[in-house]
């Protein structure tokens, strides 16, 4: 069991320590996002397939291919999607795949690479955000694939407090 530390930006300790720690919270939001889908699904009354091992995360009424990849932002993090994609298309013969990532944009070499996957292995790549996914358990469907949600690379994206200067430079406070 990963150590807990209480303040995330100022660990210390050695360098195994800190790598443990990001380890052990990555795979935590991964869990975490993956009993919330399970929860919408039991919610729902749809009937689905969990695989905590081995394969794709969800196989949601025999017939949607469900992945969940929980990155709070943007990032080389993203760069095993496509690869990940590639394995279960590969692995269960899919004509459609979806991966749920519901907390960032993707950047423009993964978009890239997703869409050179749909036309060498002809298939769709769906990524879900969680409105999605709550559309497509509610009997929604997607026959053409949204748009990637994409940011320009190294730009990394998180979820941040505006800066009160910011702020005042954009409405151009003056005392």
């Amino acid at each position: 069991m990963a150590k807990r530390y209480t303040n995330p930006t100022n660990i210390g300790g050695k360098a195994e320590e800190q790598t443990e720690y990001f380890a052990s919270t990555v795979q935590k939001n991964g869990k975490d996002l993956e009993e919330r889908a399970q929860q919408q699904l039991l919610a729902s009354a749809i009937q689905f397939k969990r695989n905590k091992k081995n394969g794709v995360d969800f196989i949601i009424d025999g017939e949607i291919y469900l992945d969940c990849v929980a990155t709070a932002q943007s990032g080389s993090i993203d760069d095993k999607m496509p690869t990940k994609s590639f394995k279960y298309i590969r692995k269960y013969s899919l004509k459609e795949f979806y991966l749920l990532h519901p907390y960032a944009p993707i950047e423009r070499n993964v978009a890239e690479h997703l869409e050179h996957l749909e036309k060498t292995m002809n298939a769709k790549i769906h990524i879900l955000d969680w409105n999605d996914f709550v559309y497509i358990c509610t009997g929604g469907r997607f026959e053409q694939r949204k748009p990637y949600n994409i940011i320009g690379n190294g730009k990394g994206v998180k979820n941040h407090k505006t800066s009160t200067i910011l702020v005042n430079k954009w409405f151009d406070y003056k005392k």
